[in-house]
């Protein structure tokens, strides 16, 4: 096994809009997709359609559920670890993705029935470790339980740090790539001036106590800042697209981050390879509909082209209801 994540699955409905409705007015829909979310979960689908062997390890439940996993089989993701709990529901989260702006908005549902969280004891420590890198979202109790045994293990963790408290920044110490995004950052940093990213990089890794440790910083249009393990900056600008939706654009990019690392590229090398997935991504609906394969993304950072067939016949496979595919 390639990479071992442990986060939440979601199920979830995308609408795409012009614009959000103010107070007691209304929008019409432009398109809307069943999709699926979660920062490891698509990063995980996001390796394996890069070529890489990668396994859930979370709980799920009810028809939700069902849909999660149909998902994950679909794109091959190892779901030998994703437990079935019954009398229980995954959460489902509404995406509205706004056309003017290129935003996006979220309102999630938590069923009262709602599947638990998976807990420490209830880790497969000997499984998780079979894999060679571990990918968590957040420092939580079962995340940073398996984030102590990689350590010891000798074996690479990567964190999401999408929403990042500044309590956690002690336990660092356990993460060698912390990769955040622009709004963790600011968050990080308080009063200092943002656009210093070498010394407010130089400053976040001190929490990471080690020589070794990749900081980064995820931007968005503006691109990539990031010191590597060799303790040097760097800068890359990002992909010029045209941009549908960015919804998951982060859980991609930290997925083919692993992926290139996986490839033998450095640092700075696996960020620009990460950008170009998650540009390609970012030209459909959702967060999974516009994921490419290696030979795509390989094509779109040469040529520049995107738009590949497969990805529309994926974003209409989206279009349909999910739970016509459970009968």
């Amino acid at each position: 096994m390639d990479v071992a994540g442990i986060g939440v699955p979601f199920f979830d409905q995308l609408i795409s809009i012009d614009v959000l409705p103010v107070t007691d007015n209304h929008t019409n829909t432009l398109e809307s997709s069943w999709q699926y979310g979660g920062k490891v979960p698509t990063a995980l689908v996001a390796l394996a359609r890069l070529g890489h062997r990668a396994a859930m390890h979370a709980n799920v439940g009810g028809i939700f559920g069902r849909c999660i996993r149909l998902d994950f089989e679909r794109h091959g993701v190892d779901c030998s670890h994703l437990i079935d709990i019954p009398g229980t529901n995954s959460p489902i989260t509404v995406c509205l993705a706004e056309k003017t702006t290129g935003g996006r908005s979220f309102v999630g549902f938590k069923h009262p029935a709602a599947v638990p969280g998976i807990k420490p004891e209830e880790l497969n420590k000997t499984a998780l470790l079979e894999a060679g890198w571990l990918l968590i979202s957040d420092t939580d109790a079962p995340s940073l339980q398996a984030a102590k045994w990689f350590k010891e293990a000798g074996k690479p963790v990567v964190i999401d740090a999408d929403y990042y408290t500044h309590e956690a920044l002690g336990k660092l110490e356990f993460i060698d790539h912390f990769i955040a995004s622009e709004y963790a950052y600011k968050n990080l940093i308080g009063e200092k001036p943002q656009e210093n990213y070498e010394e407010n990089l130089r400053d976040l890794r001190k929490w990471q106590k080690s020589d070794r440790a990749v900081t980064v910083v995820t931007l968005g249009a503006g691109g990539v800042a990031g010191i590597d393990e060799d303790n040097k900056f760097f800068r890359l600008p990002a992909y010029t697209v045209p941009v549908i939706d960015t919804t998951g654009a982060g859980d991609v990019f930290h997925g083919a981050y692993i992926a290139g690392r996986l490839q033998g590229l450095d640092t700075a090398g696996a960020c620009q390879f990460a950008q170009a997935v998650s540009a390609v991504k970012c030209t459909q609906l959702g967060g999974r509909a516009g994921i490419p394969d290696l030979k795509q993304v390989k094509e779109f950072m040469d040529t520049g082209r995107y738009d590949f067939p497969e990805l529309h016949e994926r974003s209409a496979y989206y279009r349909e209801s999910p739970f016509d595919r459970l009968i």
